[in-house]
Order: structure tokens, then sequence, then C-alpha cells
């Protein structure tokens, strides 16, 4: 799969450039960036260190449509092991997408056109203040586990429509870390946002 990505945000000029698109009409606010990833998930032991459980890695594509291509490869017993997750907006459908079995499965549709929601955005009563998280200025707020909130916070970018950061711990004491980094703008490559031809769709859908 081919990929292109466009220079990284001048340092000096990145706050101006997140910043102007705010202004920007609604069906114009997602902005095009490309950005990798990690994944971390700990679990505290009896003397109070933690041990790493699982950690995985990849990028994200973002489209000025809303499309979004998310690709993560888990590191196990040494092995890689590619996923993806696909959001087309041009139907609106969710993909699941394992390179290992070549298949793309459909996990919902979400109503068109894909816009930004507003309501992720928190309230000034509920925000933890404001951080800039590599590179990118950001807004806290609390993280919910099954309608209770966890120990924790996630930052999210209100010019990027994105948790740039989110770092809480689940009830049962494992502790998650997600975090982007290297913000690279620009619209990605169209090849970016596709599935293999010869990859098997499978509707995963609940049937009705």
């Amino acid at each position: 799969m081919k990929r292109e990505i466009a220079g990284k945000f001048p340092a000096a000029c990145l706050a101006l450039f997140l910043g102007a698109t705010l202004s920007l009409p609604l069906q114009a606010q997602w902005l095009p960036f490309t950005a990798q990833f990690k994944e971390l998930t700990y679990r505290t032991l009896p003397d109070g260190s933690e041990e790493l459980l699982q950690e995985s890695n990849g990028i994200l594509f973002r489209a000025s449509s809303g499309s979004q291509m998310r690709t993560r490869i888990n590191v196990e017993d040494e092995q890689p092991k590619g996923r993806a997750t696909f959001k087309d907006a041009a139907t609106g459908n969710v993909y699941i997408i394992n390179h290992g079995r070549k298949t793309a499965r459909i996990m919902q549709q979400l109503p068109l056109p894909i816009l930004p929601s507003p309501n992720m955005v928190p309230s000034q009563s509920k925000s933890l203040g404001r951080q800039v998280i590599n590179g990118v200025e950001c807004v806290g707020k609390p993280v919910f586990v099954n309608g209770q909130r966890a120990p924790g916070a996630a930052w999210f970018s209100e010019a990027l429509h994105l948790d740039v950061k989110t770092d809480f711990t689940f009830p049962g004491g494992a502790r998650r870390i997600v975090e982007f980094f290297d913000f690279r703008q620009g619209e990605p490559s169209a090849s970016v946002f596709s599935i293999p031809e010869d990859y098997t769709i499978v509707d995963g859908r609940p049937q009705q």
C-alpha cells in the first residue's frame, strides 16, 4: 500500500496553523494530517512497579473528507501482527482490516456526511486545563470506564479533533497509554484510504 506523507509542521507555525482552522465552517474542520502513535498497557505488580503487558505502534492518516486509516502493529512474541481501522467518508462504513487474513470486516455504518462531533470538546467546568502535548495545544478531559471516572486524563486537540494523549487506569488496575506524535500536515495519498482488491469483505454488523 503506497503511502505519501507531506512535510512536518514547522514548529514555530504549528499553533498558528491549528488555531486558524477553528474559524473555518464545520464542513471544513477536518484537518488533513499524518501522525505516528503508540499504545502501551501495563499492570501494577504487588511491589508497586509496572509490568508491560502489550505494546503496539502505527500510523494514523486523516483526510479532509473525514476518511481515516489507523494502522496498528502489535508486538507479540517478537512477531508483528498488522491490523487497521478504516473509516470511509464516502460510504460511512467502518472496517477492521486484518492484513494477515486479508479480510476487511464492516463493523458499523456512520451517517453521512461524517463531521466532527461537538460533544468531544469538554465544557469549561469539566476541563482539566490546557497543555501542549507533542507540539499540539490540547484541553484535558476526564476518562470514564463503564460510567465511572477512571484515574487519569485524555488530552484533546480541538483543531485536530483527536485525543493526542490518553493515560488512565482501569478499575482492575491495568494502565493504558495511547499517544500520537510526529504530526505532519497535508492530504495523505488517496491510495492510503482503500482496501486491497484481493481482500475479502465481510459484513460483521449485527443482523436486524
